[in-house]
């Protein structure tokens, strides 16, 4: 029997003649667990600003505003993502990520930076590094280069078999501490999940 999980409503202006959005809205709604399509909620409201394609049609600048609904009540946070490189499947070889709590950009949460070693032919990220940042800027008034500041730490993902939705199944997961110099005090983590939900979310 098939089930409905999720619905995205999306809505695309500014389009240009190459077909690239410079504007979209995106409403999420999920169902309960039984995936009966009257369960169906609102539980993300998102507003992106698409300053940047590549030929490929592939953002490269980007700023994502992520509500608690479409009333845009409570902001949930401000994000500048910055991709580049991507391989033929649609993945960024390489993504810088500015969160922050405000839409002004003032208070920074911190910064990202995804590099995606290994990537299989579906798209799915089976080797990435991700360094955290403290601080950092933006050039161009916030609209430019994400140049990050104090590194906090980094972790090396390595994932193995994904079931067939892609989920991970087996992961593990290296975290180094930058001490001022250097990345050092290694924590490993060992990952097996299992009973991955209607939602794909990990039951344990």
């Amino acid at each position: 029997e098939e089930k409905l999980a999720t619905r995205r409503v999306i809505h695309n202006s500014n389009i240009d003649n190459r077909g690239d959005a410079g504007w979209q809205s995106i409403k999420t709604y999920e169902t309960d667990e039984t995936g009966v399509e009257g369960t169906l909620e609102l539980t993300s409201y998102q507003e992106f600003t698409n300053r940047k394609y590549d030929s490929s049609h592939n953002i490269m600048n980007q700023n994502i505003l992520t509500y608690s609904d479409d009333g845009k009540g409570t902001l949930l946070d401000a994000q500048e993502i910055r991709s580049s490189a991507y391989y033929s499947s649609g993945v960024a070889k390489e993504q810088r990520v500015a969160t922050y709590s405000d839409s002004g950009l003032t208070n920074l949460i911190d910064i990202k930076v995804i590099e995606n070693k290994v990537v299989d032919a579906r798209g799915n990220v089976k080797e990435s590094v991700v360094t955290k940042y403290s601080s950092g800027t933006i050039l161009d008034g916030g609209i430019g280069e994400i140049i990050p500041g104090d590194a906090v730490d980094r972790q090396t993902i390595t994932t193995g078999a994904l079931d067939i939705r892609g989920n991970a199944l087996e992961q593990t997961i290296v975290r180094e501490y930058w001490t001022g110099s250097v990345f050092e005090g290694m924590e490993k983590q060992e990952i097996v999940n299992t009973g991955y939900d209607l939602h794909d979310r990990v039951g344990k």
